[in-house]
Formats: structure tokens, sequence, C-alpha cells
């Protein structure tokens, strides 16, 4: 299984389903099932935007760090430039859609119950063997 690194709240918020796309400095050819990590860092501007945000997603108060919270399918990756204008004000503040990104869309996100400890990496990595199997016996657990 693949997977890519989020930081919180935005890890979250996927795996909640008030953001559906990922901005990213670079395009990925990539489609399929992605795990969503968590990662272990949390600067004060994340931590800033969580506090305000909390607000209105009361579910953000206890944001896991360095767990992988959810698994998706990555279906479209797209310039920031031809969807801006076509996204909710919510989108919108979750992303940066500034000229000259990209954005993954995310679809299909089923939330793990039990978020898996991983270490993360940057850019698309693989998830261990131990970790996948934990990932998928939840999802079956669920009817994923």
């Amino acid at each position: 299984m693949r997977a890519f690194s989020l930081t919180q709240p935005w890890a979250s918020a996927v795996a909640l389903g008030i953001k559906q796309r990922e901005t990213r400095s670079w395009p990925t050819r990539f489609r399929g099932e992605v795990a969503i990590h968590a990662s272990k860092a949390f600067p004060r501007w994340a931590r800033e935007f969580a506090d305000l945000e909390s607000c209105t997603h009361p579910e953000l108060d206890e944001l896991p760090l360095g767990y992988i919270v959810a698994v998706c399918q990555l279906t479209e990756c797209r310039q920031t430039e031809t969807l801006a204008p076509t996204l909710s004000e919510q989108e919108l503040r979750w992303g940066d859609y500034s000229p000259g990104r990209y954005a993954f869309k995310l679809e299909n996100v089923r939330l793990l119950e039990e978020p898996v400890f991983h270490r993360g990496a940057l850019s698309f990595w693989s998830v261990a063997w131990d970790e996948t199997n934990q990932i998928l016996r939840q999802l079956k657990r669920k009817g994923s």
C-alpha cells in the first residue's frame, strides 16, 4: 500500500470528509488506493489554523500525530488554477490553490477507527507489511 503524509489538521480533515482535495507543489501520475498519514510534526501555524477551525469542526480537537488515519482513492491530479473557481469556500480555505500548484482528488475516504502508527516520509512511500495488514483488517471489519 502506498501512503503520503499531511500535516495536521489537514490529515484529519481528509479523514473526516471536511476536505476532498490535497494541494501540493508537485504533480503525480499515481492513481489508486492511498493511505493518509498524519505527520508527527505540528508547527505553530498549523496549530493556529486547527484552533480556528475547531470552532466549526469540534472533532478536530484531538489530532493524532505520526499515525495513518484513513485510506482513500486518489482519482485525479489537476493544476489548481483549473479548479479554484469551481470549489467551495471551505475547500479553498483548506488548501493552497495558488497558481502553479496541483490538487489531488481524494474519494471513497475510509476513516480508521484505530489509527496505525507509522514513521511517515516525504512524497509517496510504501507502508510496511505489518502496518498494511493492520489497516486491511480494520477495513475488512468495517466492510470497506
